[in-house]
């Protein structure tokens, strides 16, 4: 009985989970993965100064220590110049990220965007957490994405940019309004590093509610196998691809959501 067990085990493999390809991408025993939650307390800082922050500005330590905001006490500002503040959402995604089977646990680096540097994004293996408005790092990184954040000075003033609207999209994405209960937008983009050595998953969202709805959707074995199909290479390996995921906050937290546009890179 055990011997006809077998050979039909055999026969019939259990289904490989969708996102595997992409995770064993991701996680290398040959390269440090590098975990970047948002910097929370940059967005604070931009909110408050009305002055955005640069990438250039921002990797010098410029912005922080000359950003000027008035009628703040000046033991608060400091306290957002110098701590590494992130949200809990974030936190969230990375223990659920740390907890995949594919994680090589001595290649998984835990870096503050603060910290992070050029050299990390040229030759290793990274996924950036939030928005371009508390992480500045993936101004470098745009060029590659058809679905671009667009941020003005104050955090909640920002829009995903659809720089080609294929028929039935909008040009534009933005959070319906700022009451408790709204529509809002999150992106996850598979693209290479700058030195094409590796990859970038980016998990972003207009707010913190859309940047769960898109860690929820890369987790998710069900919304991922087509994409991960469609992704696929000949060779075997997953091109780089964006989702657009559309979902509704309320009280920071998001509703069931879908996605409602792709690109991949073929």
């Amino acid at each position: 009985m055990l011997l006809l067990f077998n050979r039909i085990r055999a026969l019939f493999p259990s289904a490989q989970p969708a996102t595997r390809p992409l995770w064993s991408e991701i996680f290398s025993r040959d390269q440090d993965t590098f975990i970047v939650p948002a910097d929370s307390g940059l967005g604070i800082l931009q909110n408050l100064s009305k002055q955005p922050a640069t990438l250039a500005d921002y990797v010098s330590g410029k912005y922080l220590s000359e950003v000027n905001i008035k009628g703040i006490d000046l033991a608060n500002v400091e306290d957002l110049r110098t701590q590494k503040y992130s949200s809990i959402a974030d936190i969230d995604i990375i223990t659920k990220l740390s907890r995949l089977p594919e994680v090589v646990p001595d290649r998984f680096v835990v870096r503050f965007a603060r910290d992070l540097r050029m050299d990390d994004l040229r030759d290793g293996n990274a996924i950036l957490l939030g928005a371009i408005h508390t992480d500045p790092w993936i101004y470098l990184l745009q060029k590659q994405l058809n679905f671009q954040f667009v941020c003005e000075s104050n955090v909640n003033h920002c829009s995903i940019l659809n720089s080609h609207p294929a028929k039935g999209e909008r040009s534009v994405y933005e959070n319906e309004s700022q009451q408790l209960s709204h529509q809002t937008f999150g992106v996850v983009a598979f693209i290479p590093n700058l030195n094409r050595t590796g990859r970038i998953l980016l998990i972003e969202g207009l707010n913190m509610a859309a940047t769960q709805a898109a860690a929820d959707t890369i987790l998710d074995e069900a919304s991922m196998r087509p994409i991960i199909q469609r992704a696929t290479l000949p060779n075997g390996t997953v091109g780089p691809f964006e989702i657009l995921i559309e979902t509704t906050s309320l009280d920071a937290a998001p509703l069931p959501s879908r996605i409602i546009a792709t690109r991949f890179s073929h």
